[in-house]
């Protein structure tokens, strides 16, 4: 995504001036103020739950969802971009099959 294309200019990304942060798990949503005003970090890219496994407490507005709510309304500029967590082929709650199976957590923080 943000390769300069400098060995191989066929590798050049869609933003090759731009910096890459990488973290552990949550650690880039801990740290994503200090990233905002050191880097000017804009996006963040999530492929992770923190929920359990199955329907339990899929969906929900949590604590997670509003402290990155919290921070997307604090820093304007800041955009973060979660996997759905997907429970696809369960059924939850009163829902047809395959609905209501999105985690909670970050996944449901309105953004």
């Amino acid at each position: 995504m943000s390769g300069a294309g400098i060995l191989n200019p066929k590798n050049k990304g869609v933003a090759p001036k731009g910096t890459i942060v990488s973290q552990l798990f949550s650690d880039i949503l801990v740290n994503a103020p200090a990233y905002v005003t050191d880097y000017n970090m804009a996006v963040t890219n999530n492929s992770y739950a923190t929920a359990e496994i199955g329907c339990i407490g899929n969906s929900q507005y949590d604590i997670l969802s509003s402290y990155v709510d919290e921070q997307t309304q604090t820093y304007d500029k800041l955009l973060h971009s979660f996997a759905a967590g997907n429970d696809g082929p369960l059924t939850c709650n009163a829902y047809p099959q395959s609905f209501a199976t999105i985690k909670s957590g970050w996944q449901t923080a309105k953004m």
